[in-house]
């Protein structure tokens, strides 16, 4: 096999990261023409996975119809996608991968080029429809039933080395664009403006916004293609660059678009004639740091005194549903007020050591800090103690304020 370069600030951009014990996860796609000529790629690779920068594309060898992208797994990764573009017709295809595990071979997943098409292939489904035990000789090949579509499976010595889709609308995940129109239209988010804030909000890293020093506005441009993805995003430049690449690789897979469409003439008799095309639209995003804290609930957590003074003692009451077999501990981190942060942090970590049994009620936990100075104070989930599995995911974003008076 010989790897050609598609875009080689990515395949030769190296960093010093954590390695886990890991395989590479294969997607092997056919189309009815040559991927490549020579050196040249007729199709181009994304893959909208921030931590893996060392995916490949390879030729296959024996087979120029055919291409091969590797992705690393590291220690397993929840979410990937690839999307693959006919570079000649503009035509992309998207496959989302997920639950790829770390520390397990995975089957490579072998697909025709489906332009227009989202597939979703879910790992836990994948593996769930394997026949226990091993039929056959060394290498042998299966057709079965899964997840409503008939498959293929290739087996080399017992491993599942291989996953076909002989039906591809049991792993579509969306429904193909339309392809006829019946009047002109501009290209447009579908969910409007409003839709389009809300989406980049929940997209876009809440520690990039909460740097900000006020509400921001961020602008720029983006190409909608004919199939209604998003391509070629621009933003004006500022002085945040982390965020404004966190936005432009949410643009891009944010996929609820509606593509221009004009009328093409015709003759005077014949029918109107309408075609979607590549058009250029605005895009804004205008994150404001303050609406990224949210507010722990009352019944996770009771303080008292509601109104504390300095010289009252401060219970901080937590309580949670979980069984009672295990221990639980609790850790108190409290960090004094900074110039950027004008409060005292209290982060409360809470674990459970040992196995968590299925007599589930509710369990509490009362922290009692001593009087403190007057001021303000945000008490949150904190890291569980060493040993433990915590009770409650670390957020920093989420707290109660308390004010001492």
């Amino acid at each position: 096999m010989r790897t050609l370069p598609l875009v080689a600030c990515l395949i030769l951009h190296l960093h010093a990261v954590a390695q886990c014990c890991c395989a590479d996860h294969n997607v092997e796609v056919h189309a009815d023409g040559p991927m490549h000529s020579g050196s040249t790629w007729h199709y181009r690779a994304d893959l909208d996975h921030a931590r893996e920068l060392h995916w490949r594309m390879d030729s296959v060898r024996g087979n120029p119809n055919a291409l091969r992208l590797s992705m690393p797994t590291g220690c397993g990764i929840d979410k990937a996608r690839w999307v693959l573009t006919n570079a000649r017709t503009g035509e992309m295809m998207v496959i989302d991968l997920y639950h790829l595990p770390g520390d397990s071979p995975l089957p490579d997943i072998k697909l025709p080029f489906a332009g227009n098409r989202i597939f979703h292939f879910d790992m836990r489904d994948i593996l769930a429809c394997v026949p226990a035990g091993s039929k056959g000789g060394k290498y042998w090949t299966q057709e079965l039933i899964c997840n409503t579509g008939r498959v293929r499976h290739t087996y080399d010595e017992g491993r599942l080395l291989r996953f076909e889709p002989l039906e591809l609308e049991a792993w579509t995940k969306e429904p193909a664009p339309p392809r006829h129109y019946t009047a002109p239209q501009e290209a447009l988010y579908l969910d409007g403006p409003a839709g389009m804030q809300h989406y980049l909000f929940h997209e876009v890293g809440k520690p990039l916004i909460a740097t900000l020093p006020g509400t921001m506005t961020f602008t720029g441009h983006a190409m909608v293609e004919a199939n209604g993805t998003v391509n070629e995003i621009t933003l004006d430049r500022t002085p945040y660059p982390d965020l404004e690449e966190a936005i432009r690789n949410a643009l891009l897979r944010s996929g609820r678009w509606q593509p221009a469409v004009v009328e093409r003439p015709s003759f005077p008799e014949g029918p109107r004639n309408f075609q979607a095309i590549r058009h250029t639209v605005p895009v804004r995003f205008e994150p404001d740091p303050t609406t990224v804290w949210g507010t722990i609930g009352d019944l996770e957590l009771s303080v008292l005194p509601s109104e504390p003074t300095s010289k009252d003692s401060i219970h901080l009451e937590f309580q949670w549903y979980a069984g009672s077999c295990g221990v639980y501990r609790d850790t108190v981190v409290m960090d004094p007020p900074t110039p950027l942060r004008p409060w005292t942090d209290i982060a409360v970590g809470i674990g459970i050591v040992g196995d968590d049994c299925t007599d589930i009620a509710i369990n509490r936990r009362t922290i009692v800090l001593p009087p403190q100075p007057p001021g303000a104070y945000r008490v949150r989930f904190g890291e569980a103690p060493a040993g433990t599995w915590a009770i409650r995911r670390s957020d920093p974003y989420v707290f109660r304020e308390v004010v001492v008076h």
